[in-house]
C-alpha cells in the first residue's frame, strides 16, 4: 500500500489485538492500514488488515478506538458503510482457495473498526525485484515473465468466474513466494466501492484502466487484464504506462511491439498479447484471462507442429490432431469435426462441440456481460458447474454465440471469419449419424416410421441403465433433474448426450415463417419412446424458457 496515512493513526508496536501481537506498519493508505503480527495461539507471523478510511474517520491515539471525524450524518453512514463493506470483502476473500490468491483466515471487530487476517507470505514484492534488477542493470527474460503472467492469469480466471475483480493489480500487489509462485495481495475491490461512494478517486497510475476512474465505468475482467498488462511493461522498460487519462485524446503510448530496442528481444507475440491488454478501449482488450492464457499456450501448440506437417483443423489456429482430435477452445469447450453429408448444406464438415454448453462455460458468459439475465441461474433444481446450462432460450443461446464468436476473433484464436452458431437442423441430425434419414419419417410424430426404434445410444429401448438418469423403473415425474455432461454415452463420432439430457436448440426455423425452432434430442423430463428418437424434433417459441431447455454450439470457419 501506499504511505499515504499519517503514522500516528497506526496501532503501535506491541499492541495487542485479540490473539495477535502488532509488529510492524507493512503499509498504509487513505483507506486503511495493514500490519505485521504475530499469533500466539499458534505461533506464527500474520497480516492483519485494519478498515480505517481516513476521510472521513480517525483514530483516538488514547484510547485507539476508531471514530467518525464528525458526527453529521453523511460521515457517520460513510463510516458504517465501510464497515460493513470491509467485512464483505473479508467474507469473499475467505471463499476463495487457489495458490494464486492471498487467502483471509479469519475477520473481527475491535478498536472500533473491522480486521482481517491474512497469512504471511514469504516472498518479495515484485516491484521491490523489479528494483533489484534496475539497480544491477538486468532484464528479466521472456521465459521468466511467461511464467509469472501465465500463473497471474491462471489466478484471475479462477477469481473472475466467482465474478470477483481484484481492481488493483500493480507489481506493489504482487508477491513472488520462494518457491517463484506470484501471489495477488491487497484487493482493491472494497476501497473502489467506498470510493465510488465517497466521490473519491482511487487511481494507482499506469496501472487502473480509465474506465475504474468512471462513476459508472464498465468495469471486467477487462479492467484487472489492463493492469496486468501494465505491470509487465513496468516489468519489461522500468516504466509504467502513462495514466489512462493522458492517454484518452492524444496517446502517447507506444505499443510494446514497436519498441526498436524490445524486438529480437521479446517474440513478436508475447510483446503482441500485452499491446492487446493495453487497448484504451474495454471491448478491444482480451475480455477474459482464460482466454489470454489460452492464446499464449497456443502459440506454443503451433510452434510445436513441424511445418511439413500442420496437422490443423479447419483452418482453426492452434490446435494438433495427432495428439488429440479436439479443438479446445478458450472456455475449455470440446469439439470434433462432423462431415455434412446431403441436406441444404454446402459445407463437408462443422466442428461440433462434444458436450452441450456447461453452466460453467454459461457463466463467464453472464460475468463479462456484468450480470446478464439470472433467470438461468433457478432451474428449480441444484445443478452443477457442470451440468448442461438449461432455462436459457433460443434467443439466448444465440447471444451467447456472438458473444464468443467476438471474444476469440479479437484475440485472435480464431480467424475473422470463423464463429460460433447454434447447429442447424440438419447438421444436428449428421451429428447423431442419421444424416438425412429423418426425411424418411411421413410425421415426426409418427410412432411407426422406419426410424423408430433408432436412438443417439444405439437400438436399445429402454435405455442402458448407465444412461444418465434414465431407470425403466422410474416414473416420468421421478426424474431429479439434468446430469453431468458427459454423462450419457458417446456416439461413434465422439460426441455425448445427444438423448435425454435437455432439449438442445438448433439455429433452424421449424416450418418457413413463425417464431418456432426447432429443438432435439429430448430431456430429462421426457421419458417417452417416440421423443427420444434420433429422427425426432420439437418445436419451441424462441424466446421461451424452461429447465428442460440447453444448446450445444459448433465453430465453423466461415460463410454460413
Amino acid at each position: 500500500m501506499d504511505p499515504q496515512a499519517p503514522s500516528t493513526q497506526a496501532l503501535p508496536p506491541d499492541t495487542r489485538i485479540e490473539e495477535f501481537v502488532i509488529e510492524s506498519v507493512l503499509g498504509s493508505g487513505g483507506f486503511g492500514i495493514t500490519y505485521l503480527a504475530r499469533d500466539t495461539a499458534l505461533g506464527r507471523k500474520v497480516v492483519i488488515k485494519e478498515n480505517l478510511p481516513v476521510q472521513f474517520c480517525f483514530r483516538d491515539t488514547h484510547s485507539l478506538t476508531v471514530a467518525p471525524r464528525h458526527t453529521h450524518a453523511e460521515d457517520v453512514e460513510n463510516f458504517r458503510w465501510s464497515l460493513e463493506n470491509f467485512s464483505k470483502e473479508a467474507a469473499m476473500l475467505a471463499s476463495l482457495d487457489h495458490p494464486g490468491i492471498v487467502r483471509v483466515l479469519r475477520s473481527f471487530e475491535s478498536f472500533g473498526t473491522t480486521y482481517f487476517v491474512m497469512p504471511f507470505v514469504d516472498g518479495i514484492a515484485f516491484d521491490t525485484l523489479i528494483e533489484s534488477y534496475q539497480a544491477r542493470n538486468r532484464r528479466f527474460d521472456e521465459a521468466g515473465l511467461h511464467g509469472l503472467l501465465t500463473r497471474i492469469l491462471d489466478a484471475l480466471s479462477y477469481l473472475h468466474d466467482q465474478g470477483i475483480y481484484h481492481r488493483d493489480i500493480k507489481p506493489g500487489n504482487i508477491l513472488i513466494t520462494k518457491e517463484g509462485v506470484p501471489v495477488l495481495i491487497d484487493f482493491g475491490s472494497a476501497r473502489q466501492r467506498l470510493s465510488e461512494r465517497s466521490m473519491t478517486v482511487v487511481e494507482s497510475a499506469g496501472y487502473t484502466p480509465f474506465e475504474q476512474l468512471q462513476s459508472r465505468g464498465n468495469v471486467g475482467p477487462w479492467s484487472d487484464l489492463y493492469a496486468l498488462g501494465g505491470t509487465l511493461v513496468k516489468a519489461i522498460t522500468g516504466e509504467a504506462p502513462p495514466k489512462a487519462t493522458d492517454r484518452a485524446f492524444d496517446d502517447p503510448f507506444e505499443p510494446m511491439a514497436n519498441r526498436p530496442d524490445l524486438i529480437g528481444v521479446f517474440s513478436s507475440h508475447f510483446l503482441s498479447s500485452l499491446d492487446l491488454a493495453l487497448k484504451m478501449h474495454p471491448s478491444e482488450r482480451w475480455q477474459e484471462a482464460m482466454v489470454w492464457l489460452s492464446a499464449l499456450r497456443g502459440r506454443e501448440a503451433v510452434t510445436s507442429v513441424t511445418p511439413e506437417q500442420p496437422q490443423i483443423h479447419s483452418g482453426i489456429p492452434g490446435t494438433k490432431v495427432a495428439k488429440d482430435p479436439h479443438y479446445v477452445n478458450s472456455l475449455g469447450m470440446r469439439f470434433v469435426p462432423v462431415p455434412i453429408t446431403g441436406g441444404p448444406s454446402a459445407r463437408q464438415q462443422v466442428l461440433f462441440s462434444i458436450w452441450m454448453t456447461r453452466v460453467q462455460d454459461y457463466r463467464k458468459y453472464v460475468v463479462a456481460k456484468g450480470g446478464g439475465d439470472g433467470k438461468w441461474k433457478k432451474p428449480g433444481f441444484a445443478q452443477g458447474e457442470d451440468h448442461p446450462v438449461v432455462n436459457v432460450s433460443w434467443e439466448d443461446a444465440v447471444a451467447f454465440c456472438e458473444w464468443l464468436s467476438q471474444m476469440e476473433r479479437s484475440a485472435r484464436i480464431i480467424p475473422a471469419t470463423a464463429k460460433y452458431r447454434l447447429p442447424t437442423d440438419h447438421e444436428w441430425s449428421c451429428a447423431v449419424g442419421i444424416g438425412d434419414q429423418e426425411d424418411a419419417a411421413a410425421t415426426p410424430q409418427s410412432k411407426n416410421d422406419k426410424l423408430g426404434d433408432v436412438y443417439p445410444w444405439g437400438t436399445q429401448w429402454p435405455p442402458p441403465k448407465n444412461a444418465g438418469n434414465y431407470d425403466a423403473s422410474l416414473k416420468l415425474d421421478e426424474y431429479p433433474c439434468t446430469s453431468p455432461v458427459g454423462r450419457f454415452p458417446a456416439n461413434a463420432t465422439g460426441i455425448y448426450d445427444l438423448g435425454g439430457n435437455a432439449w438442445e436448440w438448433c439455429e433452424s426455423r421449424y416450418a418457413a415463417t413463425g417464431s418456432a425452432r426447432v429443438v432435439r434430442g429430448g430431456s430429462w423430463n421426457n421419458y417417452d419412446r417416440v421423443v427420444m428418437r434420433s429422427a425426432y424434433r420439437h418445436s419451441i417459441t424462441l424466446y421461451n424458457r424452461y429447465n428442460a431447455y440447453g444448446f450445444r454450439v459448433v465453430l465453423v470457419s466461415g460463410g454460413g
